[in-house]
């Protein structure tokens, strides 16, 4: 294709975009004041925004996001759309991005004007310069006045003359070509702080918000091939509000030259941005489905992904579950975990997060860490500890409140299980539950695949089986107070084993009597102290004098 062909086809397809046409649809000032409830903070933010002194020719707009969800939040829409709708309303705290297109001054020199007007309240100007890799393709104002964090830019329009680069050519333009050049429709609203009104100068986004649809505003190859990142953004929007992707926009998607683009076009540390928020979404198990059934995997993760998306089904199945047990967590690690479960063990497994999704060094480790949890939980499962564990609770062991004989045969059994559950939960740490829930998901899926052959209730009755297990292993957990083991700390430091052993040389040997410390506190749990003492001086007499 020839490098000039946006000046051909985009001024083309571009050129019916006037500023003088109207938007498509409107909302009327009496209509947003039943659908569009406005926050007290939000009213004084605008009321300052139209005070700040301009020219005649500015009209100020808030675009994108924000415009989005607040229709989302406040719009009444039909019941099978809004029980889509994942997302919960700004909390009064929380931060709001805005943004604010202007289309008669230059965004520096309006937030300059509104900092005066805002007073004290307002932080400094800042000024985002160009950074076509964070896809920051025009100089951008930045400030922050309360929990609001604003940005400030012209209007424009894109021209992509470089077949072999996603960064266009920009040129300030209208709103209705602000519009078009954006990714999605449903992206592409403004609310005109002057006639307070929504503004939908594609004549499809409000439909699509409606709807629940996923539509490029202008032709999807077109637009995907302009900025293949797109692909990506479809699927994380899709993903988070659990929209469906119109079928013009899949096929394009699929295309050969659209994946060569995205593979060509669009750099590693973009492709990990965007997973990762896919991995934040409402509907991880949904975007991850999505890439994979658009044959994306190759591009995204450079691997196929095997059993790794009906793990991620299963593992969050559990998560649903067991609600209670995770908070308000969105469990991002697992699903990183579960979906890359495939070849993890070997170095080149453990490399995609590093190198194909550039995502940080210490955020790999930690999905590291939760595989081989499960990985443990799962050895430990086809040793019988389901069946001890199940033993354990029969026999009615419980540590709290123990006054038993501690030589007693049961009891030292229960500290020998205690112990090596203990051995899991401290090296998985804080991850350690989600260890747990990946192991149940990696055994459930593969049940899955073993009896896909049979009846429904046989899949039923064997998958409640072997949740069984692993609940005796989690009871076991409770039971034998073992909850908070991962944050279980030596009761004699570093100096005191040094007080107590004075003749203990510095080294390995030191490190072997600080594990013995441990080992004997788990398996003899609230002894105390001098217990502790006198059992270290007994077990290391050697060492009790200089």
């Amino acid at each position: 294709m020839s490098s000039k062909r946006s000046l051909t086809t985009t001024t083309t397809r571009l050129r019916s975009l006037s500023s003088n046409n109207p938007p498509q649809q409107l909302f009327t000032t009496s209509s947003l004041s039943k659908t569009l409830n406005l926050t007290t903070s939000e009213i004084q933010l605008f009321t300052l925004l139209k005070k700040t002194p301009t020219t005649s020719s500015n009209t100020l707009r808030v675009a994108g996001g924000w415009v989005r969800d607040k229709i989302l939040e406040t719009i009444p829409l039909p019941t099978p759309v809004t029980s889509r709708l994942s997302h919960s309303p700004q909390t009064q705290n929380s931060p709001v991005d805005i943004d604010i297109a202007l289309s008669g001054t230059a965004g520096v020199d309006f937030a300059e004007s509104f900092k005066e007007i805002a007073g004290e309240g307002g932080s400094r100007v800042g000024v985002v310069g160009l950074n076509p890799e964070k896809s920051k393709h025009l100089e951008t104002a930045t400030m922050t006045l309360g929990n609001f964090y604003l940005d400030f830019v012209n209007l424009r329009t894109d021209e992509y003359s470089d077949t072999e680069s996603r960064i266009p050519e920009i040129k300030f333009g209208s709103p209705k070509e602000d519009a078009f050049r954006r990714d999605l429709t449903i992206n592409s609203l403004f609310y005109n702080l002057d006639s307070m009104k929504i503004e939908d100068y594609t004549g499809m986004g409000l439909r699509d918000l409606v709807d629940g649809v996923i539509r490029t505003p202008l032709s999807p190859v077109e637009t995907l091939l302009d900025d293949p990142l797109r692909v990506l953004r479809a699927v994380r929007f899709a993903s988070r509000l659990r929209f469906e992707i119109c079928r013009e926009l899949r096929e394009a998607m699929c295309e050969e030259k659209v994946r060569v683009a995205l593979k060509g076009k669009v750099s590693r540390e973009r492709f990990g941005r965007e997973l990762d928020l896919i991995m934040s979404s409402e509907d991880p198990v949904g975007g991850v489905r999505l890439i994979v059934n658009l044959k994306l995997e190759e591009s995204v993760f450079g691997k196929p992904l095997g059993r790794g998306e009906d793990v991620l089904q299963k593992a969050w199945e559990k998560v649903e579950e067991r609600s209670s047990e995770f908070e308000n967590d969105p469990r991002r690690r697992l699903w990183y975990a579960a979906t890359l479960v495939e070849g993890m063990e070997t170095p080149s497994g453990q490399n995609v997060m590093k190198n194909m999704l550039k995502l940080p060094g210490k955020e790999a480790e930690k999905v590291h860490v939760i595989q081989q949890t499960s990985k443990k939980f799962l050895e430990l499962l086809d040793q019988g500890g389901d069946v001890i564990a199940t033993a354990l609770l029969m026999d009615g062991v419980k540590v709290e409140g123990y006054e038993g004989d501690r030589t007693d045969p049961i009891w030292r059994g229960a500290m020998e299980m205690r112990f090596r559950l203990a051995q899991i939960l401290r090296y998985g740490g804080e991850s350690w539950l989600d260890g747990f829930v990946l192991a149940m998901a990696e055994r459930l899926a593969a049940l899955d695949l073993d009896l896909s052959s049979e009846s429904i209730e046989t899949r039923e009755d064997e998958e409640q089986a072997e949740t069984q297990r692993f609940e005796a292993i989690q009871v076991a957990i409770i039971e034998l107070d073992l909850m908070d083991v991962a944050k279980l700390q030596p009761l004699l430091n570093g100096e005191e084993v040094k007080r107590v052993l004075p003749g203990l040389p510095k080294g390995p040997g030191f490190r072997t009597v600080l594990d013995g410390q441990m080992k004997f506190m788990i398996m003899n749990p609230n002894l105390g102290k001098a217990k502790v003492e006198k059992w270290m001086k007994e077990e290391f007499e050697s060492f009790t004098h200089t």
